[in-house]
């Protein structure tokens, strides 16, 4: 819902306004710019120099300005023009007597005639306000909006019912006779015979049905809006967001992106689910686009500056880290580098909330025969986890835990070092009797994956690939892992790569050598895979180089290791303190390393453990004036998405948001709606007198035919 227009001073300077324009103007409210008002005096002893100080507008409620002039005006008088005088003419720059100005004007009795046709203007006539008729009709219509309002309050609770529960709120045949309605529909058929006002309102209303799709649908608009009016709230409140993005499926399979803020407030950590998103494309750009789009909205950046201070807003973000598509990490051309371009702080980061099996997964799909080796491998997984007896053969074949659907290293070692036993079974199942035609169906196809040269290929590619992966990431896992442990974890798995990538030649000649001759011929000496696997191998080294080329937030977090305290006022961290003003120029220096020597200094220091604590520590003992540059950090680092769990204290709002697409499906009516009743119910339920925000929301809407708004 957009905001009301705020006309300018020149629009109201032009001609006299039409009764329906000085609603508009109302409706808008003042404008209040910064100006560019200075004056300089003397006496005998010192020159004074004023500047505008914007405080000005709060003091003087009805006082305005233009950008265009420089000037001060009086909103009501420009509106209705009463008596000419410099506030509704030329307008006022003279700092050194606008008090002395103001208060003549305010004593004057056009000013005052102003204020009063401002304040009754559209509230219909004064006799008929004081009549008695118009009084009863008045509470009359108070009762009655009071009535439908309490009839709203009962939907409104039906639909978070249903979607804190995660439950269906539509079906094709919603119709009151139907012997399966919904969910929603029976729900509130359910609270009718527990509440008379509703039941009347079920029976008798020709104009307001609450069981209807359209006004479900407009609810589940009002309470989204609401809610990311809350968020929007929390977000001007917070010092620094990070941007989370990633693309989702849910049970129908469509793509799409969801994106989420994270921040610190109150000495909390809040991940907020903000909204799924279709891009137009899957290109950098279109995502890119689609993120600066959100990004606008969220920081106010479309905002004149005379509300917001843009390059403040900008320098907000402070992060930002994805899984998915390869467009969205790479570093001159990818999603990253053209947020970065904007927001010249967000730097990409990886998250522990992003697997590292589906980022090498995602990386090596770079071509169309490797993206098809991957949908026959879920094949496999979805196949032997479908039932516990199938579950029970990969134990048997494994001797080891079964394999999970998710984890693809799993499924490649499992696959690549058991063949011939999965083609024994897959052989059994097609052979017993009383197997069904669709799971012979499913066994014969994931037998012919067994026996295809190009998936034999990229298993044993991939068991090749996935260990170093597991390795890579078991490292940068570790609590407390430094930036100079993760480099040196990353450059082992680039030369484990890179010998993988050397190999691919013998590799090649060894399936080459077990295929049929006939096989064989379709390939040029099998040098067209061997040019793709050498392509996934680039890829994939690219891919986490780009991932983890942003290091220095952990040298910040060291900084706060107070295990390291008493070391640290012996020797101070100077390296980690380096790095951190490196990447973090919005600090100031010198007083950060003033305020980390006193805090290494003291011994009661060494008991707190952990980033966040350390935050809430200075926030509770009333110390971020004195800890400015300390708390600014720390603020930062717990604002940032860490590699490890460790600096998490709240659950990952990515991991809930996919256990959400496991229930629903993309085409679902107001998906956002329903996500933020499912993902974010304990925050909605948070927000103070959250019903009646969306009963208000929900009455501003056109064309209602039920009356919803008081009158006053």
């Amino acid at each position: 819902m957009e905001p009301p227009k705020v006309y300018s001073v020149q629009n109201l300077l032009k001609a006299p306004l039409s009764f329906d324009e000085k609603l508009l103007v109302k409706k808008g409210g003042r404008p209040i710019p910064d100006l560019q008002i200075s004056s300089t005096s003397a006496s005998k002893t010192r020159t004074y120099r004023r500047v505008f100080n914007r405080n000005i507008y709060e003091k003087y409620e009805w006082m305005c300005g233009c950008s265009v002039t420089n000037k001060l005006f009086c909103f009501m008088c420009l509106i209705f023009k009463e008596e000419v005088s410099a506030w509704n003419t030329k307008g006022l720059d003279d700092l050194k007597h606008m008090a002395e100005r103001a208060k003549k004007h305010e004593n004057s009795v056009s000013h005052m005639n102003a204020c009063m046709d401002f304040s009754l203007l559209g509230k219909g006539n004064i006799r008929e306000q004081l009549g008695s008729a118009y009084l009863r009709d008045k509470i009359k219509h108070n009762e009655n909006v009071e009535k439908n309002r309490h009839i709203l309050r009962r939907l409104i609770m039906c639909i978070k019912f249903c979607g804190a529960f995660e439950l269906a709120l539509r079906r094709l045949d919603e119709t009151l006779t139907s012997d399966n309605p919904g969910i929603y529909v029976g729900l509130v058929n359910f609270a009718s015979e527990l509440d008379a006002v509703l039941a009347a309102n079920m029976e008798g209303s020709q104009v307001f049905k609450g069981a209807s799709k359209t006004i479900k649908n407009e609810l589940l608009d009002a309470m989204l809006h609401v809610y990311k009016q809350e968020v929007l709230k929390e977000i001007q409140s917070a010092n620094f967001i990070a941007l989370e993005a990633d693309e989702t499926t849910d049970t129908s399979n469509p793509q799409q992106m969801v994106v989420i803020i994270r921040y610190v407030l109150n000495g909390q950590i809040c991940e907020r689910f903000w909204s799924f998103f279709k891009p137009g494309g899957h290109n950098a750009d279109v995502v890119a686009n689609t993120l600066l789009n959100e990004l606008e909205t969220i920081l106010n950046l479309n905002y004149p500056a005379s509300h917001n201070n843009t390059s403040v807003n900008k320098n907000k973000l402070i992060a930002q880290t994805y899984d998915g598509a390869s467009v969205m990490s790479g570093k001159i051309n990818g999603v990253q580098a053209i947020i970065k371009r904007t927001f010249l702080h967000a730097h990409y980061i990886h998250s522990y909330a992003h697997q590292f099996n589906l980022i090498i997964e995602r990386a090596a799909q770079c071509n169309k025969n490797v993206k098809v080796f991957f949908a026959n491998l879920q094949s496999f997984s979805r196949f032997f986890s479908r039932t516990p007896k199938r579950t029970a053969i990969v134990d048997e074949i494994v001797q080891h835990a079964p394999t999970r659907g998710n984890f693809k290293s799993r499924t490649v070692n499992a696959l690549f070092e058991h063949q011939h036993s999965f083609r024994e079974w897959l052989d059994k199942i097609i052979d017993e009797d009383g197997t069904d035609s669709v799971t012979i169906s499913e066994a014969s196809g994931l037998l012919n994956h067994l026996n295809c040269p190009d998936f034999l290929y990229w298993l044993k590619i991939f068991h090749f690939i996935m260990p170093h992966a597991e390795i890579l990431f078991n490292h940068i896992e570790i609590r407390g892992i430094e930036s100079a442990q993760m480099q040196a974890a990353v450059e082992e798995f680039q030369e484990q790569i890179m010998l993988i990538r050397k190999a691919i030649v013998n590799i090649n000649h060894e399936r080459i050598n077990e295929e049929p001759t006939m096989k064989r011929q379709k390939l040029t000496a099998g040098e067209d895979r061997a040019d793709i696997a050498r392509e996934v191998c680039d890829t994939i080294l690219s891919q986490i180089v780009d991932r983890f080329d942003f290091k220095d937030h952990l040298s910040a977090a060291k900084l706060f290791d107070s295990k390291k305290f008493k070391t640290y006022r012996r020797s101070f961290p100077q390296r980690h303190f380096d790095e951190t003003v490196k990447s973090y120029p919005m600090l100031d220096s010198v007083k950060l390393k003033s305020e980390l020597s006193a805090l290494y200094a003291r011994d009661n220091m060494c008991d707190v453990s952990g980033l966040l604590p350390f935050l809430v520590f200075i926030t509770d003992n009333d110390l971020k004036k004195v800890m400015t540059e300390t708390y600014k950090l720390l603020d930062i680092i717990c604002t940032t998405p860490m590699p490890t769990t460790e600096c998490e204290r709240c659950p990952s709002t990515l991991k809930r948001i996919k256990t959400f697409l496991n229930n629903v499906t993309i085409s679902e009516d107001r998906l956002n709606a329903l996500a933020v009743l499912s993902i974010e119910k304990k925050f909605v339920q948070s927000i103070p007198d959250f019903d009646n925000k969306v009963i208000e929301v929900f009455s501003r809407l056109n064309n209602r035919r039920m009356d919803f708004m008081y009158k006053k």
